[in-house]
C-alpha cells in the first residue's frame, strides 16, 4: 500500500522510473509521438505543384474610386446612347403602316367576307 501511496504523491522519482510498466509506457509514448510527427508532417506537406506565372496579372480596368466629373461624363454617355436608340425607334415605327379602317388590309379583308358570303 506504501508503493501506491508513493506513486501517487511522487510520481518521477527513481523508484518509479525503474518501473517496468513505466518503461512500457515511457516507450509507446514516444511511438505514438513520432507517429504524430511524421503524419502532421504528410498533412502538412503541400504537393500543389507551383506553376509559374507567365503572363503578369493585369491591372483592374478602373480604379475603386471614380471622380464625380468622370462619372458624370459617363452617365451623360449613356443617357445620349439611350435617346439615340429611343428615337431611332421611333422613327422605324413611324413607317410601319397602320392597321385600322381605310387602310389596304381592311379593304382585303371586305373583299374576303364578301366573296365567302358573310357580308
Amino acid at each position: 500500500m506504501w508503493k501506491w501511496l508513493h506513486h501517487i504523491l511522487d510520481p518521477h522519482c527513481e523508484e518509479c522510473n525503474r518501473c517496468p510498466t513505466c518503461e512500457v509506457l515511457k516507450e509507446q509514448v514516444e511511438t505514438e509521438r513520432i507517429f504524430n510527427k511524421v503524419l502532421l508532417d504528410k498533412l502538412t506537406e503541400k504537393n500543389i505543384p507551383t506553376v509559374p506565372l507567365t503572363e503578369p496579372i493585369p491591372p483592374s480596368a478602373m480604379p475603386h474610386t471614380i471622380p464625380w466629373r468622370v462619372k458624370r461624363q459617363m452617365l451623360e454617355a449613356d443617357d445620349r446612347k439611350a435617346a439615340a436608340l429611343k428615337i431611332q425607334k421611333e422613327q422605324e415605327l413611324r413607317h410601319i403602316p397602320k392597321v385600322g379602317p381605310n387602310t389596304i388590309d381592311d379593304v382585303r379583308v371586305e373583299e374576303l367576307e364578301k366573296e365567302v358570303g358573310i357580308k
